[in-house]
């Protein structure tokens, strides 16, 4: 039964250690929000079916890094892309009238949403440390740096309106923004300091690798001394009248 699950699985943790290894800071910033929250969600295995951890995984090797850095994706956010993916998952396995996946797609909605609102606290966090430990030079540094990097965070049009309406050429302009019109500085500060959703979505999704490798290890443990799992398939089958099957 569990078969194709570790085949599955076995290929998600190849994309976990090609994402993972080496990978640091993604953001290149020395601070960050707590490692735990009382909100995290918990990889309990009872509360996860069979169906629904093989949508997740089916979903999740689907979603390709390099696909998240393309320029018609930088500016679209994880949930979405999640979204779009995951009903592929579903329309090809006659799935779209299924409560366990459908259920499943909701927790997993969640989850890339918590993960989300751990990169507006740790934001928060750095923009905090920046306006109390930064000098001024570092500031515009910083800034200047940003400018650069965002013609790979955005997309193309995105981009061009951004330099349109902010007419900066060069540390000068920073400069004079810094002295002559501090609110306007203020907003391009905050602005540059926060995560784009590429990288926003490149630690999602390292995360949800994390998370469904930590699920699926459970998971199987979970299941060879509970009958829960057992309960669940003739409470299936009695409610729709054919077996639960991995696919």
């Amino acid at each position: 039964m569990f078969l194709l699950i570790f085949f599955t699985s076995f290929l998600l943790q190849s994309q976990l250690g090609i994402g993972m290894r080496g990978s640091g800071d993604p953001y290149g910033a020395s601070s960050s929000g707590p490692a735990s929250s009382p909100d995290e969600p918990i990889a309990d295995p009872s509360n996860f079916s069979l169906v629904e951890l093989t949508v997740l995984i089916r979903t999740l090797l689907e979603i390709k890094q390099d696909d998240l850095i393309e320029r018609d994706n930088v500016d679209k956010e994880m949930i979405i892309i999640f979204k779009e993916k995951v009903e592929n998952v579903i329309g090809r396995f006659n799935l779209s009238g299924d409560d366990l996946a459908n259920e499943g797609v909701n927790k997993f909605e969640e989850l890339i949403l918590y993960y989300n609102s751990m990169m507006n606290q740790r934001d928060e966090y750095k923009i905090i440390y920046i306006n109390n430990h930064y000098y001024e030079d570092e500031i515009i540094e910083l800034i200047e740096k940003r400018l650069k990097d965002f013609n790979f965070t955005m997309g193309e049009q995105r981009y061009m309106n951004f330099l349109e309406k902010c007419d900066i050429n060069d540390k000068e302009d920073l400069i004079h923004l810094r002295k002559h019109e501090q609110n306007l500085f203020n907003c391009l500060l905050q602005y540059s300091a926060r995560t784009f959703k590429v990288e926003r979505n490149l630690f999602i999704l390292w995360n949800l690798y994390t998370f469904t490798r930590k699920l699926i290890r459970s998971f199987l443990a979970f299941h060879a001394d509970d009958s829960h799992y057992n309960n669940e398939l003739n409470e299936y089958y009695t409610k729709n009248q054919r077996p639960m099957f991995v696919f």
